[in-house]
């Protein structure tokens, strides 16, 4: 599980460092990863994860039109990638460009993948979910004590 974040620095060739833990997880589900842009930032998802992520889109129905843009444009913005010999990632430019990344970027855990945001947008996206997050947790019952039993 990716967890945790990171205030990080990427470099002018679009390089980022990633954190160790991130690393050691990386490098125990074989090394490499595929990069796209998802709600505001840049998913990073382990090899695996992402052959199941590709799965499910290819079980949707061919005829679908909405099912071929989803297969489109998450075919379309994924990039293959690994770490180099620092630990750094290299985001593709045009996922830099997608994401508004610049120098300062924020690299988070998001349980199945690891996330790269603008540190700019992240502080506006943590600070507005922080509101969403207790609304959600009662709407969805779940808390401390876990998942509970709502009656429909």
């Amino acid at each position: 599980m990716f967890a945790g974040s990171f205030d990080c620095r990427m470099d002018r060739q679009g390089r980022v460092a990633i954190p160790s833990a991130f690393r050691r997880k990386i490098e125990d589900s074989g090394d490499s990863f595929v990069l796209t842009f998802f709600d505001d930032a840049i998913a990073g998802y382990p090899r695996g994860t992402w052959l199941s992520l590709e799965k499910q889109v290819l079980s949707l129905p061919a005829f679908s039109k909405k099912a071929r843009s989803l297969s489109r444009v998450l075919a379309s913005r994924a990039h293959e990638s690994r770490l180099d010999t620092q630990g750094r990632i290299l985001v593709p430019p045009a996922l830099r460009r997608l994401a508004g990344l610049d120098r300062d970027v924020v690299v988070i855990g998001a349980m199945d993948r690891f996330e790269i945001w603008p540190r700019a947008k992240w502080s506006t996206f943590a600070n507005e979910a922080e509101a969403l997050l207790d609304a959600a947790s009662t709407e969805l019952g779940f808390g401390p004590a876990g998942p509970s039993t709502v009656q429909a």
